[in-house]
């Protein structure tokens, strides 16, 4: 069985809603504390061996590690060890200019507070601090947000980090102007968590979201056909919406489907 290294999967085929035991999570946690001079593509092997060593057989060592890897997205410890080897990579995954979908939508709307999800090394939150916007991003990753503000001072903006998950982070009540979702990865099926996205929104506010189509129930944080609009229509009057193939941003800027919806509140 192939194991696949969690830093390279770039959360695509990994889900949200798969919830291994914590103290998987932990002990997997616990041991790459203590390997971090392993190199990435050695790591899932390394991991195996430990396995191995205590105890487990080879099946039972894969069959155990790939479980991790499947419910990444809701195992906040292997979540941010796989942003952190992203964002650790000498050539980014993903274009490092603002998104083109957001530039878009925003180039004629007066500035005001700005929440990125998932925001990464800042790409978006750096274009619109630049573009006079007051910016407040959150991510998982601690290599992804030191990233960001290093960004931010190069470009001699403000802007501020958090360091959380979609799990914990307080998106208010009418806190925000504009919220942006590029390749946030994050659970836009899930109905709670969108309805914190719209109590968050001011009133007029807009939403910009984009991310990869899911066709085949395995791409974590992207929409079904349509299902933005079933999502967000009957609380936000829709701008824009495309389902296209086009080139993504992410997965080395290849060709895919991909969703972009432009609503406002």
């Amino acid at each position: 069985m192939k194991i696949r290294l969690i830093g390279l999967v770039l959360l695509l085929g990994v889900g949200f809603n798969q919830a291994p035991a914590q103290d998987a999570c932990q002990e997997f946690s616990t041991w790459y504390r203590t390997h971090r001079s392993v190199s990435a593509s050695d790591l899932a092997t390394a991991y195996r061996s430990e396995l191995i060593s205590r105890g487990l057989n080879a099946a039972e060592a894969d069959k155990r590690f790939a479980e991790l890897v499947a419910a990444v997205g809701s195992c906040r410890q292997l979540a941010e060890l796989n942003f952190n080897t992203i964002y650790g990579l000498e050539k980014m995954p993903f274009r490092t200019e603002p998104n083109a979908f957001l530039v878009a939508s925003t180039k004629d709307v007066k500035p005001g507070r700005a929440l990125d999800v998932a925001m990464g090394q800042g790409r978006n939150s750096i274009y619109l601090a630049k573009t006079g916007w007051e910016v407040t991003g959150f991510d998982i990753s601690s290599k992804g947000l030191a990233a960001a503000r290093a960004a931010a001072e190069l470009a001699g903006v403000k802007i501020q980090t958090v360091l959380q998950g979609w799990q914990d982070f307080d998106f208010g009540a009418e806190k925000w102007d504009l919220i942006v979702m590029s390749y946030a990865w994050v659970p836009i099926d899930d109905r709670a968590f969108v309805n914190r996205l719209l109590t968050g929104l001011r009133p007029a506010g807009l939403l910009v979201f984009e991310h990869y189509l899911d066709e085949s129930g395995e791409v974590p944080g992207g929409p079904k056909p349509n299902e933005l609009l079933r999502l967000f229509g009957s609380d936000l009057r829709i701008l824009r919406y495309e389902d296209i193939e086009t080139v993504s941003d992410w997965k080395n800027q290849s060709k895919a489907r991909v969703a972009r919806l432009l609503a406002r509140k």
